[in-house]
């Protein structure tokens, strides 16, 4: 539980300052590149793999969400490695508002867990 607890400690506040920095610059990803965004998938599949290699345990409690985060960023780094055009789209499309959302609540969601008393 102590390994849980320190990688949902940072990767919770990662998400949400991400996720919220990214909304507040949305601006910014109308001129990205393929090269960034395949930068972008693998600093994903970096930080995936680093997870999954700490922390693979399929348990029925808060911290499953930890594993699968780190599951779900290792294949969201291994496609935008090898589709790195496919993301590039119009920033204003809807499904933009969700992929911040999410991992904002995500990162919510771990942050209270890992910093919670017992």
């Amino acid at each position: 539980m102590a390994n849980s607890k320190n990688i949902a400690g940072i990767l919770g506040p990662s998400l949400m300052a991400l996720s919220a920095s990214e909304a507040a610059n949305v601006n910014v990803w109308a001129s990205d590149t393929p090269a960034g965004i395949y930068f972008n998938g693998a600093a994903l599949f970096v930080a995936g793999l680093a997870i999954v290699r700490e922390h693979n345990f399929w348990v029925r409690d808060w911290t499953l969400m930890v594993t699968v985060l780190g599951w779900s960023a290792l294949m969201i780094g291994l496609f935008r490695m090898f589709a790195p055009e496919f993301h590039l789209r119009e920033v204003q499309h809807p499904a933009v508002l969700l992929e911040l959302t999410l991992p904002f609540m995500a990162g919510a969601f771990l942050t209270y867990h890992a910093y919670r008393r017992e």
